[in-house]
C-alpha cells in the first residue's frame, strides 16, 4: 500500500469539511466506497443521485433505522439508491481519528484489440518532433555560422545526439512499460528523498506541460495565411490559440479511436510534405528548374565555395546545437503511453522498439534533406534576408506570388496542429498518473476516465494549464515569449540528467533487476551490442543536457555581438526553472512532511481490478487526527445549525 499525505493547501487544511462533501459528489458515482460527509450548513450526507439530504431528514432517516443521530462523526455509505448512516465506531474514538474521507477513481484500460500499432505509434513521435522548428530554424542557424555545410553537419550530429537520448529512454520503457514515462522512471530509480524527485516531476509537468507554444505558432501561422503582410493582433493570437486547444481536448474526450486516427492523417500528411520538399531539393542539387520558379541562384551555385565563409566560434556552435536540440525534442512521448501500445506475445517490446527507431531515423533523414532542400534552392543573402524560409522555399519552387505565401502559411498551419494532437494526447496521460500517485489535489478526479472510455479530467486540467500559459505568455516581447516557450525544455533537461545518470548505475541498482531480484539487468534495446552501445550513449546523454543547461546560465551577449537578430536564449531562464523547482521543493516539503505531523495524512490502496481487467479502481483513503482533528472539529461545530423544529 502506497502512503502519501494528504494533497492539500492551507485552505485545504481548515476548511476539509467543506472539500470532503465536495468531493463525496465524485465518490457517490461508485457505489460500494465507504466516506464520512460532515455537515454543512443544514446538509449532511449526499446520495447516490447527487443529492443532499437535509440534517432533519437524515436525522429522522437515522431513527428510523435504529441508529443514534451524531451531527459530528457520521459515516455515510453510498449505495446505488439510498444513503445509510452509521456511528462512529469505537476503535476510531480510540484512534482519535476525526473521519475517513475515502474516495475512488475508476480507470478504464484500453481493449487489447485497440491498442496502438506500429502506424500509431510512429505517428505520435512523427507529429511531436516534427512543428515548425524544422522551417525556420535552418536560416537561423545559418546566420550563427555563415556556412551551409557546417549547418548540415550539425544537423546530423543532431541526430546522433537523439539517437542516444532515444536509447535511454528505450530501455526505461522496456523495463517498465507503464503509462507516465519519467514519472515512474524518477520515482523507481530516484527513492531518496522518499517521493521527492516525483513531486519535483509532477508539479513541472502540472505547472509547465502545456501545449501552448505549439498553440501559439499554429495561431500566429494561421493568421499570417489568412492575411498575408497584415498586422497580427495579440488578443487575437491567444484567442485562436485557446480555440484550438479547447477544440482538440473536446474532440479527444469524446473519441479516442477517433482521435487516433486523426493524428496519424497529420503524420501522414508530414511524411508527404518532407518528401515533397526533399524530391525538389534533389531536383534542385541536380540543376532542374521548375518552370514557374524564379531565375535566380539555384542548385549546386548556392553551395559552391560554402566551407571558406563560415564563421566558426565555440559560442557560435553552442548555440546552433540548442536550437538543433530543440528542433529534435519529442522523441520521449510514446513513453508517456506504453500501456497502449501493442505488445505482440513473442517479443511483447517489438512494436515499441521498431517503431520509435524508425520514427526517430526517419525524422533525422527528413531533418538533413530540407536543410539540403532549402539551401540548395534559396542562397544564403535570401535566406538571411527573408526571415520566413519556407515561403521563400515555395516562391522559389513556384513562383514569388501571395498565393505560395498563403500555401505555405497553410502547411506550416497544418505541421503545427498535429504537434499540438500529439502533444496533448500523450501529456493528458502523464497527468492521470501524477493524479493516481496523489500528487495533486482532488487525484480521485483528474486520474478519472470517462465513460466515453478517455481521461476528460485530465484533459480538463491540460486546457486549464495551457490556457493560463497563452495568456500569460508576453507575445510582443521577444525575449519573454522565448522564456515561456522554453522553459519546459529547460525543466525536462534537468530530469534527463538524472535518467541519464540512473541508467549508467542501473547494474547496480535493485531497481532494474528482475522480480525475482537475482538476476543483473542487462541492456536490451540492442540485441547484440547490449552494453557495448547503451552506456556510451547514455553518458552523451548525460553531457549534452549538462551542456545545454549550463549554456542556458550565460547571459545572451554572444548573440549580439555576433549579430544574431533572433533571440536563442536568455539568462532569465535559468533562474526562472530554478525557482519553480524551489516551488515544487516546498510543496512537496509542504505535503510529505508538514501535513502528517499535523495529522493530515492519505494512503493510496493497491488498485482494485474489477470487470474482466478492463475497469480499475483506486482507492484514496484520507485520515484526519491530531490538530487537523482539533481544528476541523471546531470548524464543524460553529458550522453546525441546530435542526429546525418539524
Amino acid at each position: 500500500m502506497a502512503q502519501s499525505s494528504c494533497p492539500s493547501s492551507f485552505l485545504r487544511l481548515l476548511y476539509i469539511y467543506v472539500i470532503g462533501t465536495f468531493e463525496i459528489r465524485y465518490l457517490a458515482s461508485s457505489p460500494t466506497s465507504l466516506a464520512c460527509v460532515v455537515p454543512l450548513d443544514d446538509k449532511i450526507a449526499v446520495s447516490s443521485s447527487y443529492k443532499y439530504l437535509p440534517q432533519s431528514r437524515f436525522r429522522a432517516l437515522s431513527a428510523t433505522m435504529g441508529f443514534e443521530f451524531d451531527p459530528h462523526h457520521i459515516r455515510v455509505e453510498v449505495s446505488d439508491n439510498q444513503t445509510n448512516s452509521l456511528p462512529l465506531t469505537q476503535r476510531d474514538r480510540e484512534a482519535g481519528s476525526y473521519s475517513d474521507f475515502t474516495a475512488t477513481a475508476t480507470v478504464r484500460k484500453v481493449k487489447e484489440e485497440h491498442h496502438l500499432s506500429y502506424l500509431s505509434t510512429a505517428s505520435l513521435t512523427f507529429n511531436r518532433t516534427i512543428g515548425t522548428a524544422i522551417f525556420v530554424s535552418p536560416a537561423t542557424i545559418l546566420e550563427i555560422n555563415g556556412s551551409k555545410t557546417m549547418c548540415i553537419i550539425l544537423w546530423l550530429l543532431g541526430g546522433v545526439l537523439t539517437w542516444a537520448g532515444m536509447i535511454v529512454y528505450l530501455e526505461y520503457g522496456i523495463r517498465w512499460p507503464l503509462d507516465g514515462g519519467g514519472l515512474h522512471y524518477t520515482d523507481r530509480v530516484w527513492t531518496r528523498p522518499r517521493k521527492f524527485w516525483t513531486y519535483l516531476y509532477g508539479v513541472m509537468f502540472v505547472l509547465l506541460g502545456g501545449s501552448q507554444a505549439n498553440a501559439i505558432i499554429f495561431s500566429q501561422a494561421a493568421l499570417t495565411a489568412a492575411s498575408p503582410g497584415s498586422p497580427q493582433d495579440p488578443r487575437l493570437v491567444r484567442a485562436f490559440a485557446i480555440f484550438l486547444v479547447a477544440s482538440i481536448c473536446l474532440f479527444q474526450s469524446f473519441s479516442r479511436i477517433n482521435y487516433i486516427r486523426f493524428s496519424n492523417a497529420f503524420a501522414i500528411y508530414k511524411v508527404l510534405l518532407l518528401t515533397f520538399i526533399t524530391i525538389a531539393g534533389l531536383l534542385a542539387v541536380g540543376g532542374f528548374r521548375f518552370p514557374s520558379g524564379p531565375q535566380r541562384a539555384f542548385g549546386l551555385t548556392n553551395l559552391a565555395n560554402d566551407l571558406a565563409a563560415g564563421t566558426y566560434t565555440a559560442y557560435g556552435t553552442a548555440i546552433s546545437l540548442l536550437l538543433i536540440m530543440r528542433a529534435y525534442a519529442g522523441y520521449e512521448v510514446v513513453n508517456y503511453v506504453l500501456e497502449e501500445v501493442r505488445r505482440p506475445h513473442d517479443d511483447p517490446n517489438k512494436v515499441y522498439r521498431r517503431s520509435l527507431k524508425l520514427s526517430v531515423s526517419s525524422v533525422t533523414f527528413f531533418y538533413v534533406m530540407v536543410n539540403v532542400a532549402f539551401f540548395a534552392t534559396c542562397s544564403t543573402d535570401e535566406l538571411l534576408t527573408n526571415r520566413n524560409t519556407f515561403a521563400l522555399f515555395i516562391s522559389k519552387v513556384f513562383g514569388n506570388s501571395a498565393d505560395s505565401r498563403v500555401v505555405a502559411g497553410v502547411m506550416l498551419c497544418f505541421s503545427a496542429g498535429g504537434a499540438v494532437v500529439s502533444f496533448i494526447y500523450t501529456n493528458v496521460r502523464v497527468l492521470k498518473e501524477i493524479a493516481r500517485m496523489g500528487i495533486i489535489p482532488l487525484p480521485e478526479f483528474w486520474a478519472t476516465t470517462t465513460r466515453y472510455n478517455t481521461p476528460g479530467p485530465a484533459l480538463l486540467l491540460h486546457f486549464l494549464a495551457t490556457g493560463i500559459l497563452i495568456l500569460a505568455t508576453p507575445l510582443g516581447d521577444a525575449t519573454g515569449f522565448l522564456v515561456f516557450i522554453t522553459l519546459p525544455n529547460y525543466a525536462r533537461t534537468v530530469l534527463s540528467i538524472l535518467l541519464g545518470l540512473g541508467l549508467l548505475a542501473a547494474p547496480w541498482l535493485k531497481s532494474f533487476r528482475s522480480s525475482e531480484g537475482d538476476l543483473l539487468w542487462e541492456p536490451k534495446s540492442s540485441r547484440h551490442l547490449k552494453g557495448f552501445l547503451v552506456f556510451p550513449l547514455a553518458l552523451l546523454f548525460v553531457l549534452i543536457n549538462l551542456f545545454v543547461l549550463v549554456l542556458y546560465w550565460f547571459p545572451p551577449q554572444g548573440q549580439r555581438d555576433g549579430g544574431i537578430a533572433t533571440p536563442i536564449t536568455s539568462n532569465c531562464i535559468g533562474p526562472v526553472a530554478m525557482g519553480i523547482f524551489g516551488g515544487a521543493v516546498l510543496y512537496w516539503v509542504w505535503d510529505r512532511l508538514v501535513l502528517p505531523r499535523l495529522g493530515c495524512r492519505m494512503e493510496i490502496e493497491d488498485p482494485d481490478v474489477v470487470d474482466d481487467d478492463f475497469d480499475v479502481r483506486i482507492t484514496f483513503k484520507r485520515e484526519i487526527s491530531g490538530i487537523s482533528k482539533t481544528v476541523v472539529d471546531a470548524l464543524t461545530r460553529i458550522s453546525v445549525r441546530p435542526a429546525r423544529p418539524t
